[in-house]
């Protein structure tokens, strides 16, 4: 039943969002390093993140697009938008 696997998802996601970047921040950087590096999101550009989870990435590539660009952004959680909201 996929919408079990998904609202497991979904309850399991907001629970951990307040310690996320604590638990899993420091293990994710060089994948998110090097993620963004390979994007290479420039000026103007418009790019959708899947999962943005606490917003760290979302910040970034807001940065590189500038206020030309535009960035949107997709997550399972509300605990993570949550997150990512304040950060944002």
């Amino acid at each position: 039943m996929p919408s079990q696997d998904v609202n497991a998802a979904r309850r399991f996601y907001t629970r951990l969002s307040p310690v996320y970047d604590v638990v899993a921040g420091a293990g994710e950087a060089a994948a998110r390093k090097s993620g963004l590096r390979v994007l290479d999101a420039r000026p103007s550009e418009q790019i959708i993140e899947i999962g943005f989870g606490t917003g760290t990435s979302v910040v970034a590539m807001a940065r590189s697009v500038g206020r030309d660009g535009h960035i949107v952004g997709i997550d399972i959680s509300e605990g993570m938008r949550r997150v990512a909201a304040r950060r944002i």
